[in-house]
């Protein structure tokens, strides 16, 4: 039940994280990244922060965590929340 709310939230609304963010993937590797965007099974993110920096892709499995700049760290279950959570 868990995974279909969340499945079915990242099909509602991307969520965006913002400034110099880190994003950690299964394997290990540590990326600093910018314009972190998720969608329903890929997120998307810029190793630069330039407006015509090439948008990478890692399918939403490989990834463990996002940190933002803020040391704020955002795991699937906390992105769900963000979602769902009214605007304040």
């Amino acid at each position: 039940m868990k995974k279909l709310i969340i499945f079915a939230c990242s099909l509602m609304a991307g969520v965006s994280v913002s400034a110099q963010d880190v994003l950690i993937t299964q394997k290990g590797d540590v990326k600093n990244v910018y314009d972190v965007e998720v969608g329903p099974s890929t997120v998307f993110y810029k190793e630069e922060d330039k407006a015509d920096a090439p948008t990478l892709r890692i399918k939403k499995a490989d990834v463990i965590m996002i940190k933002e700049r803020t040391v704020r760290s955002m795991t699937w279950e906390t992105i769900l929340c963000k979602v769902l959570s009214p605007l304040q």
